[in-house]
């Protein structure tokens, strides 16, 4: 009895090359059989039988024939249909999988191993080594990309080295709208990285059409030390590290706040502002505050509205302090050098130095005001030979010059002015210039009386003054505080106004004498000298007139008496009473008359 052949199941992997050798073998069985049954029946059919079969019945042959067929071809008939169940192969090839009209192609294995190639659509693919797709991939769902290993990656590579300006290597349309839709929870492309680095570009510029808007601090550390920006930059605070600084692409200015700002702040209160190079300013400065320097400043021009101080008031260090550098020039606390290298039009007044104060309110209380204060304060300290003063003023000449035209030279020109609308009562003084003496009442015991005490010192260190003093355009030469008057009143006549004149010591008077009034000469020492004194007086009604003398002498003088006789009359003017500081005239009514006095002196 035949073996019963034992079937055994063998899964191999479904491959295009291990189904064209099934198909082969498939094809050699049938052409097997047709040679089989062709000697079957040649060998069982009778001659001349007419085809009758003599021991095997037709039926019988014609239906095992047909269930081999079908045997054989029953996996080519299931491949037709799409239904391959667990099929694989061990060879390598690749399986194509072809349904004919509309139909679908469906794979239902869990692991599909080796290349596919057209459309597939499936719920979960899942590739375990390398998949490789020549079309596009479309997903109508959420992608889900896991790596777990260490050196796995997503790597995209655009081999064609020429694009299309409006095509994109990786394209993302978000329409979505809503409540969140400008929140960063719901952000186009949201990564949340553990490390350091989220976004790295190795080449190329990142390019945004819009604002990059930042939840917390955005820190940008180029690794070449560099951050160049060629656009606007809208931010609260933008921080450095410290030295960093901020520089321009390539040569040229670093402009802040050249189109929208209205304003530019550096640094905060209380911290230093440095600026190393030099500091140019095209308009105004306004200063809040204190402006402090410690080394030189140069400037070609200061606008101060308000005011400035160098140093402060005190005595504690507050001052600047002016040291020896030892200049032959003058070493200035504050030095201003200009120069006048053209010529000005007449009419103008150039100063190196100018001071305004101008007053526009009205003012009651007692208040000096001036337009320039200096002052040279001695405080403790002793000083020696040389000019120590308030103000110097120094008119220097050098080199050739030539001075014309009426011009002066002058160290000090003291000029004031006014308009026709300026009113001054009689207890008020305007005057060129004022000397005034605050030295306090309890130094004359320390101010040696040989000392030069002046409220104005005239001297010459060389060529003499021709003039001590040029007095032009008075009406009085010199005023004294007891109404004394002295002035040239015309070009050879000098009037001294005062009732009593006294002339102390010699006196010489070559010319013309004319005393309008009382005068007294004193001569010798003060005990044997003589005075004498003579008067012009005006008549008066009274018949006796008591005449005092300019000065008292030390007894009774001789008085002589003149006056004009009247023609026809019998008039006499005579002494009654005569003492050291008067006398009595009598019949003098209406009548003037002269004396001279001659005694001892005082």
């Amino acid at each position: 009895m035949r073996k019963k052949k034992e079937i055994k199941e063998v899964e191999e992997e479904v491959t295009l090359e291990g189904l064209n050798k099934k198909c082969n073998a498939i094809a050699a069985k049938q052409r097997k059989m047709i040679d089989n049954w062709k000697r079957f029946v040649l060998n069982h059919v009778d001659v001349n039988s007419d085809g009758q079969v003599g021991s095997i019945g037709i039926k019988q042959i014609l239906f095992g024939a047909i269930v081999s067929l079908f045997i054989l071809l029953a996996p080519v008939f299931a491949f037709a249909a799409g239904e391959i169940d667990n099929w694989t192969s061990t060879e390598n090839g690749t399986v194509r999988i072809n349904r004919v009209s509309t139909g679908v192609n469906s794979i239902e294995a869990d692991t599909f191993i080796g290349a596919v190639s057209g459309a597939i659509s499936a719920t979960t693919i899942s590739a375990s080594g390398k998949a490789t797709m020549n079309g596009e991939l479309e997903a109508n769902a959420d992608v889900d990309i896991n790596l777990g290993s260490a050196t796995e990656e997503i790597t995209i590579d655009q081999t064609n080295a020429a694009g299309t300006a409006d095509v994109p290597l990786i394209g993302i349309t978000d329409a979505r709208t809503g409540a969140t839709a400008n929140t960063p929870g719901e952000a186009t492309l949201l990564i949340m990285s553990s490390g350091s680095y989220a976004v790295s570009i190795s080449n190329g510029i990142l390019a945004v059409d819009d604002e990059i808007d930042c939840l917390g601090d955005l820190t940008i550390d180029p690794a070449g030390n560099d951050l160049i920006v060629d656009a606007t930059i809208d931010a609260t605070a933008i921080t450095v590290d410290a030295g960093a600084g901020i520089d321009v692409k390539t040569t040229g200015t670093l402009d802040l706040g050249v189109t929208t700002a209205d304003a530019v702040d550096i640094s905060k209160t209380t911290e230093i502002t440095t600026i190393k190079g030099l500091l140019n300013v095209d308009e105004a400065v306004t200063l809040d505050t204190t402006l402090g320097v410690t080394g030189i400043t140069d400037l070609s021009e200061l606008d101060i509205s308000d005011r400035i101080d160098i140093g402060g008031w005190g005595y504690t260090g507050e001052h600047a302090e002016l040291t020896d550098t030892g200049s032959d020039n003058t070493m200035a606390g504050f030095g201003q050098y200009n120069e006048i290298k053209t010529a000005i039009s007449a009419g103008h007044v150039m100063a190196a130095k100018y001071s305004r104060l101008l007053v526009t309110s009205n003012q009651a209380n007692d208040v000096t005001m001036v337009g320039a204060e200096n002052q040279f304060r001695l405080r403790g300290a002793n000083v020696a030979n040389g000019v120590h003063a308030g103000l110097w003023a120094y008119a220097e000449q050098s080199g050739t010059s030539v001075l014309s035209g009426n011009g002066t030279f002058d160290a000090i020109a003291a000029t004031i002015e006014s308009a026709s609308t300026f009113t001054v009562g009689a207890t008020e003084r305007l005057s060129g210039i004022t000397i005034d003496s605050s030295i306090d009442a309890g130094a004359s015991g320390t101010i040696d009386g040989s000392a030069n005490f002046s409220a104005m010192y005239i001297k010459s260190n060389g060529l003499d003054w021709y003039n001590g003093l040029y007095i032009t355009g008075c009406d009085n030469a010199i005023l004294f505080d007891g109404a004394a008057t002295i002035d040239q009143s015309d070009a050879n006549t000098l009037t001294l106004t005062e009732t009593t004149v006294a002339i102390a010591g010699a006196a010489t008077v070559s010319g013309d004498c004319a005393i309008d009034g009382k005068y007294a000469v004193v001569g010798g020492d003060a005990t044997t000298g003589l005075m004498i004194q003579a008067a012009k007086i005006t008549a008066t009604a009274a018949l006796l007139q008591t005449n005092s003398f300019a000065v008292a002498f030390a007894t009774a003088p001789i008085v002589t008496v003149s006056y004009a006789e009247d023609a026809g009359a019998d008039t006499r003017i005579f002494t009654t009473t005569i003492t050291a500081s008067n006398f009595v005239c009598s019949g003098v009514a209406d009548k003037d008359f002269n004396y001279i006095a001659v005694g001892a002196r005082p």
